[in-house]
């Protein structure tokens, strides 16, 4: 039937009808299709440039870098409770929010002050913020005037109409440099998307404006029934990595090549070269994505360490996998070879004489033209799944819009394509069925163990992909069971071939799509490169068949039935010959074993095993009563429905920075008082009920001595309270640092006050500097009182660090994880080592 041309011209016209409807309905399941992206990359730098020299914003002859990103949890909120993906459509055509957006960072090593802009798709200014060290000084100016500064930059210079915004929350933070920085949060009454709000922060930093910011104020209630809804899909992700180590891993690969080793059958040449090719492609992506790590980049360290380190973690990943595509690859290949004796022989398909065959170039055809299948059934599936049963598939599949900010944005869709179709095809479809087939020739049971072959190679290969943000949890393993058959069905028809480039096809199509939506100057070079790769198997094939001048049939001797083990003869080496495993080098065992004994003798002589840190005498049922007790005294009771969880707090931060700064003397003097030495944490909580009011929650936190340090009560967001101005939510906060701390409210300094709108109340974070009992030349103490509506929800004592301190630490400390991580390296290569 195959070899049919009614057949073929079938096959043909539905897949060009596929094509029209999925340029008709695509767009309806895939939103990022419908944005018009007009600024490039190049642009973005060119445009963040002039707004940096305009507004004076970030460090002089600075390093740039610049990701297309997007907002994914306003984008699954609206989807999800919003009102769904026409509703975030119509975003994206609107302009009260753009969740896809450009943004360039200006950074500088080894320095704090740094400045990140933000660009709309269409290439207009939509915000920026500007990092200060706290060193800085700036001239400070009331509250009032900084929301004067604040009000009309943003409508005079940035065209802002505030008149469709009131103001929701304000932060004011003093900085150890005496710079005060002012933060006004304005929010649009009318317009909403459900309960999630419109808003716009900007930042006075002492009088000059850094931060104009748009955002969406998401409920914290979606938050947790996002992150449940999550954890179900994870489950079954686990669920199925689990089954694929045991089946696939150790079953399938590590059993499959022992037997295929005894009995002479394993080729592994071609598949360590395959297996190097696809790794390396993944190697030089990881590469070609650079540009995005810069965005994420700690300014602590030199930029020649931060390179340093993603250099060893992308020769890391290269060399762990290059093992294991090069081990999958030999197994389904050497499996396939023997239990299909009718497929063409898969390393010998795109020989001379055998890809010059209408069987292959068809093989290689139907690849691609079924992928037009799979597009087409994944929007019916949708459509039918959202209406019918109220299904969530999220509108972003496998596209990563921040492509378009690599260095060349077709080659990461191309190898991770590659990556995905030619790995998975070999691991998920070749090991179990051919797997299947052989266990069934063995017992005379084949149908029996190809059908089982069948659903479990559907349910685990769903299952795989069921992390990906889909509702019910089970959404993806019903969604990719049928194609999980088709991949199934050709490659039991055809081999791997044909199910390769399918599973290639469908991913770089996918993957692929931000180069095809944007009008960015210079695009038309990447979709050419992108076309060029993307159809190099047709052309290798079309290229032997110009070389011969016409069709060759595949020869019997190119098929699985004709392929024989090659005996071993006396004195040869074969390709299934055992490899013989060789001993090190006896010098370089002795130099080995010297280093070891030298590290071990130098870590007894010079490590310091004193623990200067205050023990906990008491056990975890002692800490439990303490912390009930507590809570009684603030007259709370638990019912059943409460669940008490206890835990051991490591000592925070501040413990480090005294004993470095300040001696172990004073360490120990501060521990237990200033500096929080390991205590109890102590948690009360529901795990049963509405998700939303399971937010509500006690902390209490208890010393060794069984003195409470603090204790915490979270709130749901939507639990009802007062909504208190700044300076009556104050007297609050310093009444509980009097009887608490027993501390004289005159001799604290205001540093930090912020409000928080809630729906039906407002909350309120104060935090205060101790004038007189701190005496160390670095560092303050300081005294948090969290207040929600009228009630104190955490009150705490601390030790800042200073910016600086915290930078150099991290400056100190990120050789040692880079050679860390060079080390792994050295030793994974040394596992290869022979003589």
């Amino acid at each position: 039937m195959f070899k049919k041309t009614a057949f073929w011209t079938i096959f043909i016209l539905i897949s060009v009808i596929n094509i029209f409807f999925i340029f008709r309905y695509f767009p309806k399941v895939m939103s990022f299709v419908n944005l018009d992206i007009k600024m490039s990359r190049k642009q973005a730098l060119k445009k963040a440039a002039n707004l940096s020299q305009k507004y004076r914003l970030g460090p002089q002859n600075y390093d740039e870098a610049a990701i297309f990103d997007e907002d994914t949890y306003t984008q699954i909120y609206v989807e999800l409770e919003g009102g769904g993906k026409s509703v975030f459509n119509e975003m994206l055509k609107g302009n009260l929010y753009k969740p896809y957006r450009w943004e360039v960072r200006h950074f500088k090593e080894k320095e704090t002050n740094e400045a990140s802009f933000w660009f709309t798709p269409a290439g207009e200014p939509y915000g920026f913020s500007e990092k200060l060290p706290e060193s800085l000084f700036l001239k400070n100016v009331s509250p009032d005037s900084a929301r004067i500064i604040a009000e009309n930059f943003a409508t005079d210079i940035w065209k802002i109409n505030l008149n469709d915004f009131e103001l929701a929350e304000t932060k004011t933070n003093e900085v150890l440099s005496g710079r005060i920085d002012h933060s006004f949060i304005y929010e649009r009454p009318k317009e909403k998307i459900n309960e999630a709000r419109y808003r716009l922060q900007i930042t006075v930093s002492g009088n000059k404006v850094t931060e104009l910011k748009h955002f969406m104020k998401i409920p914290e209630a979606f938050g947790r029934r996002y992150r449940e809804m999550r954890s179900a899909n994870n489950t079954i992700a686990t669920a199925s990595l689990i089954s694929m180590a045991i089946l696939y891993g150790l079953g399938g690969i590590l059993f499959g090549i022992f037997f295929l080793m005894r009995k002479k059958w394993l080729l592994w040449k071609q598949a360590v070269l395959w297996g190097f090719i696809v790794a390396f492609l993944g190697f030089i992506a990881r590469f070609n994505n650079l540009p995005l790590q810069w965005i994420w980049y700690n300014t602590a360290i030199s930029k020649n360490a931060f390179l340093m380190e993603q250099l060893i973690r992308s020769l890391l990943a290269f060399i762990s996998d290059f093992l294991l595509l090069s081990l999958t690859f030999m197994t389904a290949e050497s499996l396939t070879r023997i239990a299909f004796p009718k497929h063409i022989q898969f390393w010998k398909i795109w020989n001379k004489e055998v890809a010059a065959s209408k069987r292959v170039f068809g093989n290689t055809v139907a690849g691609y033209l079924v992928t037009t299948f799979s597009l087409t059934y994944i929007i019916i599936f949708y459509f039918f799944t959202t209406k019918n049963l109220n299904w969530w598939n999220p509108a972003s599949l496998s596209t990563d819009p921040n492509a378009l900010a690599t260095y060349f944005p077709w080659l990461s869709a191309i190898a991770n394509a590659l990556h995905a179709g030619f790995w998975e095809e070999s691991l998920f479809r070749a090991i179990p069925l051919a797997g299947a087939v052989l266990i069934g020739k063995k017992l005379k049971k084949q149908n029996l163990f190809l059908v089982i072959g069948l659903i479990i190679q559907a349910l685990i290969f769903g299952a795989a992909h069921a992390n990906y943000a889909a509702q019910p949890a089970y959404a993806r393993v019903a969604e990719l069971f049928v194609p999980s058959l088709l991949f199934a069905f050709l490659y039991l028809r055809f081999g791997l071939l044909t199910g390769i480039l399918f599973h290639f096809s469908f991913d770089a199509v996918l993957m692929s799509l931000p180069i095809w939506i944007t009008s960015a100057p210079g695009i038309w070079f990447g979709r050419i490169a992108f076309l060029i790769l993307f159809f190099i198997p047709i052309f290798i094939v079309l290229w032997n068949r110009l070389k011969n001048k016409k069709w060759i049939p595949v020869k019997e001797k190119y098929l699985n039935k004709a392929w024989k083990p090659t005996l071993e003869k006396a004195g040869e080496e074969t390709e299934t010959q055992k490899i013989e495993l060789k001993d090190f080098n006896p010098k370089l065992t002795k130099i080995f074993v010297i280093v070891a004994v030298f590290g071990i003798i130098s870590w007894l002589l010079f490590t310091n095993f004193r623990n200067y840190t205050l023990p906990l005498k008491i056990n975890r049922k002692e800490a439990i009563s303490l912390a009930k007790k507590e809570l009684q005294n603030q007259g709370i009771e638990f019912d059943e429905n409460w669940k008490i969880l206890a835990t051991i707090q490591n000592s925070d931060n501040s413990d480090g920075f005294v004993w470095q700064t300040a001696g172990k003397d004073i360490y120990r003097q501060f521990s237990g008082k200033y500096v929080n030495p390991p205590m109890w944490k102590i948690r009360f909580a529901k795990f049963s009920g509405d998700v939303a009011l399971r937010a509500e929650e006690y902390n209490v936190y208890v010393f060794d001595n069984g003195k409470t340090y603090y204790v915490w009560n979270k709130l749901p967001e939507a639990s009802e309270g007062a909504s208190l101005n700044e300076t009556d939510a104050e007297k609050i906060a310093l009444n509980e640092i009097r009887q608490r701390y027993k501390i004289n409210p005159q001799i604290l300094k205001k540093i930090n006050a912020s409000s928080r709108k809630r729906p039906k109340r407002i909350d309120w974070t104060f935090v205060y500097e101790d004038t007189l009992n701190y005496h160390l030349p670095e560092g303050k103490l300081y005294y948090k009182v969290a207040i929600a509506g009228e009630k104190v929800s955490n009150f705490t004592r601390f030790i800042y660090v200073p910016e600086n301190w915290t930078r150099e630490q991290y400056n100190r400390t990120k050789p040692a994880m880079i050679l860390q991580e060079l080390f792994k390296t050295i030793i994974l290569l040394i596992s290869f080592y022979k003589r």
